[in-house]
């Protein structure tokens, strides 16, 4: 059985991979500039309140450990340990979203 599509005659080549058509010729246009830049901007107010949270909760679990033992709420511990913990794991995302998006800024599917 051969399908309705393919021609004997004229045979189906594999495209080379210098030959493909998100690479080749893409010069972004003005308004992927616009998008992109509004996307740096915006992961950059994100990334700048991603510190300010990570900072904030660093200074609340220093302060817990300032608390003396006797009356220290141990589940609060637990919190900001966490809190701090999550604040580095979004930092460490976003920053390697940022490289990626400068990285493969000829890709326009990163917008």
């Amino acid at each position: 059985m051969q399908s309705e599509g393919t021609s004997e005659k004229a045979p189906i080549a594999p495209m080379q991979m210098s030959q493909s058509a998100i690479e080749r010729d893409y010069a972004p246009s003005s308004g992927a500039r616009k998008i992109r830049t509004i996307l740096f901007v915006l992961l950059a107010i994100h990334m700048a309140l991603a510190w300010v949270y990570f900072i904030e909760q660093i200074i609340g679990l220093i302060q817990y450990y300032n608390v003396p033992k006797d009356i220290r709420d141990y589940n609060a511990a637990f919190s900001y340990i966490s809190n701090v913990v999550f604040g580095a794991i979004l930092i460490l995302y976003l920053a390697v979203y940022i490289f990626a998006v400068f990285k493969y800024a000829r890709i326009p599917i990163l917008i």
